[in-house]
């Protein structure tokens, strides 16, 4: 291991669902476009470590992980706000537009609710009321800007996220997949209503959608399963 350089990821821990995704979304970008660096990835006391070729900085990661993220996330894009309540006969139509992975890792018509329309998956977590749709929040993460998401993937990747709790008005923007325990905080015990405490972006949701279409699901008894 001469030729590689240990670049610490000190936005991804263990602990987390959500940086385990974004790993897994940072190779398969860094694969897309920079193939030559043969990326390799590890866990080492409880946080990331990218291996990557001898002389390569970790901003240089980012900038490199952003173009093929930029470039894969033009497949991605699914065109629907919400991915529950979708009927079986739009399937087709879904194929048609997006890479079959991110449709094959959220829905199946091979499970269907009491209603007759498809399942979601079991990381397509944005279901609930309100403002609450994943369909939105997966394509506003994939159609980013290369310029956009290198500049977040330098937060997401290389800085801890330390996850102030803030009120959050206006424009969303890129909202969080609640898959990290930390955007969970806000709900125990708090004395106030949580409804209007937003959690703060990670940074990483672009390679955390990459990595969401790597996990197909399937039918199983009671649902759609996902590996």
């Amino acid at each position: 291991m001469a030729d590689r350089r240990a670049v610490a990821l000190r936005g991804l821990r263990q602990d987390s669902l959500a940086a385990m995704l974004a790993l897994i979304g940072l190779l398969k970008a860094l694969e897309e476009s920079a193939p030559g660096w043969k990326p390799e990835a590890k866990w080492e006391r409880g946080g990331a470590i990218l291996l990557a070729p001898e002389g390569k900085s970790g901003g240089e990661a980012c900038d490199a992980a952003a173009s093929g993220a930029a470039a894969l996330g033009k497949k991605m894009q699914i065109g629907r706000k919400k991915i529950n309540g979708i009927d079986p006969s739009e399937l087709p139509r879904m194929l048609s537009r997006t890479d079959a992975d991110v449709v094959a890792s959220m829905v199946s018509d091979g499970a269907l609710t009491k209603d007759g329309t498809m399942r979601p998956g079991a990381l397509c977590l944005t279901l609930g009321a309100g403002q609450q749709f994943f369909g939105r929040d997966f394509d506003a993460a994939v159609g980013m800007r290369e310029e956009g998401i290198a500049g977040a993937l330098r937060k997401g990747l290389l800085e801890t996220w330390d996850r102030p709790e803030k009120r959050q008005r206006g424009a969303p923007g890129i909202r969080p997949f609640r898959l990290d325990w930390r955007e969970r905080r806000m709900h125990a015990l708090r004395a106030e209503d949580p409804v209007g405490f937003k959690a703060p972006v990670t940074g990483a949701e672009p390679l955390i959608a990459l990595g969401l279409s790597e996990f197909a699901s399937a039918p199983e008894r009671g649902g759609l399963g996902t590996t």
